[in-house]
């Protein structure tokens, strides 16, 4: 479906870079899909679509491009100058993903962790979604971006935590 200004504009998920990028590191990516839960969940709502926006986050490797493509084309549709690629941003996403679940080979030895350590940037793929998303919040919707933290973003917090401190005390007494 092409977008003209007479359709919806999805109110998509205005957060800051820092809270964005801090969030995934802290989530070892869990954020990422909370992201794209949230910008399905947008676009279910504008445009009063059956889909799944749990589901779809999470089989985010599989849904990370079309949701990249749509919000890309409603930007566009808005008059919002995008420069970057869906496709690209995509694939960047999902390479980075699939290195972190590579990552756990016992094979890789300690190249592993080097592996594990670029995964933690599958954010960087975001980022330009997400400035994007800003600018259209605050230029074409007058929304501010979200102060407080949300009950989904307090959970993946706090299960974060909980996995890190596990993580941390293994290998402390191990």
């Amino acid at each position: 479906m092409e977008m003209t200004s007479e359709h919806p504009k999805p109110v998509y998920y205005a957060v800051s870079l820092r809270r964005l990028i801090l969030l995934s590191l802290i989530s070892a990516g869990l954020y990422d899909l909370y992201w794209m839960y949230r910008n399905w969940k947008a676009i279910q709502k504008a445009e009063e679509r059956e889909i799944l926006p749990f589901w779809r986050a999470f089989f985010g490797i599989f849904y990370c491009y079309p949701l990249f493509r749509h919000m890309v084309r409603s930007f566009r549709a808005h008059n919002h100058e995008v420069l970057y690629s869906p496709t690209w941003l995509a694939v960047l996403w999902v390479v980075l993903v699939i290195l972190g679940k590579l990552s756990t080979l016992p094979a890789l030895g300690w190249f592993g962790y080097l592996v594990a350590i670029v995964s933690y940037l599958s954010f960087v793929a975001l980022i330009p979604l997400q400035k994007t998303v800003n600018e259209y919040a605050e230029h074409t919707l007058n929304k501010e971006l979200e102060r407080k933290l949300s009950t989904g973003e307090f959970v993946i917090i706090t299960l974060s935590a909980l996995v890190w401190v596990f993580f941390i005390s293994v290998a402390l007494f191990a």
